[in-house]
């Protein structure tokens, strides 16, 4: 969905580790909200921590160095120059989070609550 939400949860991952890759087979959690606000994109959900207590241990630990890359796939591009792409479609999949340094967001941040 274009500028939108995926109509089904979608699942944020993490990589443990160096916390630098796109880990896909590292599902923690569930997200249940996203909105476009003036500061940014919002997101809300839940995380794993009785299903993947390691991993969410980890990203209490290091909350304040990690940021967000979102994931996406079956893309189609229906325009590109040189500083714009312009989608024609796309399935959100959900995002990964990793240090800040490699995200793609580096301005991103997490809270927990």
């Amino acid at each position: 969905m274009i500028a939108g939400v995926s109509p089904h949860p979608v699942c944020p991952r993490f990589a443990p580790g160096g916390l630098t890759g796109h880990a896909r087979t590292h599902i923690v959690g569930v997200i249940r909200q996203a909105s476009v606000e003036p500061d940014g994109v919002h997101i809300q959900g839940w995380l794993f921590d009785r299903n993947q207590p390691d991993m969410i241990q980890a990203i209490r630990a290091n909350a304040s160095r990690l940021g967000l890359s979102f994931e996406i796939s079956d893309i189609g591009v229906a325009a590109e120059t040189d500083h714009t792409m312009t989608l024609s479609a796309l399935e959100w999949t959900g995002c990964s989070i990793l240090a800040k340094a490699t995200a793609a967001y580096t301005s991103s941040w997490i809270r927990l609550d």
